[in-house]
């Protein structure tokens, strides 16, 4: 939520609603913490190859999330306002 909701508003702004932008923005969000953490404690036990993959799997989690959000907010659905209301009288 820390990271959704102004990316959200960014992401409106800048007219980027299609599905992969809230799932590539998810990804990124949940790996790079994640893959930062992992090597900066240096995961005993675990290869550079293993911490890749659990990067991945984190990632994936995190695009799964960003496409929920997508589902649930659907930007791509733009409200029409209603036609403005004309002051002129109805002619009987």
């Amino acid at each position: 939520m820390v990271v959704g909701v102004p990316v959200y508003f960014l992401l409106g702004r800048a007219k980027l609603r299609r599905i992969w932008t809230p799932a590539l923005i998810g990804f990124g969000a949940t790996a790079l913490p994640y893959l930062l953490y992992a090597l900066y404690r240096g995961e005993k036990g675990y290869e550079l190859g293993e911490i890749l993959f659990l990067t991945c799997l984190v990632g994936l989690m995190g695009a799964g999330t960003g496409l929920i959000f997508w589902l649930i907010a659907r930007p791509d659905r733009v409200v029409q306002s209603a036609p403005p209301k004309s002051n002129r009288p109805v002619a009987e």
